[in-house]
C-alpha cells in the first residue's frame, strides 16, 4: 500500500496496459454528510486489501494531486477541468452533468484532451451486439491511457501540449492576480 502520493508508482508503463506497480485508485467528492453506500464501503475495503487505495485523511489541492495521476474521471466543473488541463492529464467527464459541466466536457473533447460528457449511468454500458465488448468506461480509460497513433487526437499527447501552452501563457502570474489587477 502507498503511504503517500510521493511513494506511489505509476500504474502503467509506456503504451502497455500491464501494471508496473499498484494501480492507485483515488475516490473523491461527496459531502461530509453523505454516507458511503454499502457497495462503496465493500469496494474500498477490497482496494485497501489489494494495496491499491490511496487514502488521504484530509483534502489535497487538485494542483498537488493531479500531476501524480494518469487520468481523471471527473464531474466536469471548472476546477477539476482546469487543474487536470494544467497537470497535463486526460479527462473523462461523467456525473449528473449539470450547469457548466457539459460545456467544459465539450471544450475538453474539442481540444482532444478527453471524452465528451458521459452520464454516469452510461459508463458501464456495453455494445449490445457483442457480449464480450468492454464497457464504455473501459474503452474510455484505454483511450486515455494507451492513446492513438495520431498525436493530434491522442488524449495524453494533447493534454501535455495544452498544459505546456497554459504554463507558457501565465509565466510569472500563475494565480492570475497580476492580470486581474490590470
Amino acid at each position: 500500500a502507498c503511504s503517500s502520493p510521493e511513494l506511489c508508482e505509476r500504474s502503467l508503463t509506456g503504451d502497455s496496459l500491464q501494471p508496473a506497480g499498484p494501480a492507485i485508485i483515488i475516490i473523491t467528492a461527496g459531502q461530509e454528510h453523505d454516507l458511503p453506500t454499502p457497495d462503496l464501503i465493500a469496494r474500498t475495503e477490497e482496494l485497501n486489501r489489494e494495496g491499491r487505495l490511496l487514502v488521504l485523511s484530509k483534502g489535497q489541492p487538485f494542483g498537488t494531486l493531479f500531476p501524480l495521476l494518469d487520468v481523471i474521471i471527473g464531474q466536469g466543473g471548472l476546477g477539476v477541468t482546469s487543474e487536470a488541463l494544467r497537470a497535463g492529464i486526460p479527462i473523462i467527464t461523467s456525473g449528473i452533468l449539470l450547469l457548466d459541466q457539459r460545456w467544459w466536457a465539450a471544450r475538453v473533447s474539442e481540444l482532444h484532451c478527453g471524452s465528451k460528457a458521459v452520464r454516469v449511468e452510461r459508463l458501464l454500458v456495453r455494445d449490445y451486439r457483442y457480449s464480450s465488448a468492454p464497457t464504455r468506461i473501459v474503452k474510455l480509460l484505454r483511450q486515455a491511457l494507451v492513446g492513438t497513433s495520431n498525436p493530434e487526437k491522442d488524449w495524453r499527447s494533447r493534454a501535455k501540449f495544452i498544459s505546456a501552452e497554459l504554463a507558457a501563457s501565465v509565466r510569472g502570474d500563475e494565480d492570475g492576480v497580476a492580470a486581474n489587477a490590470r
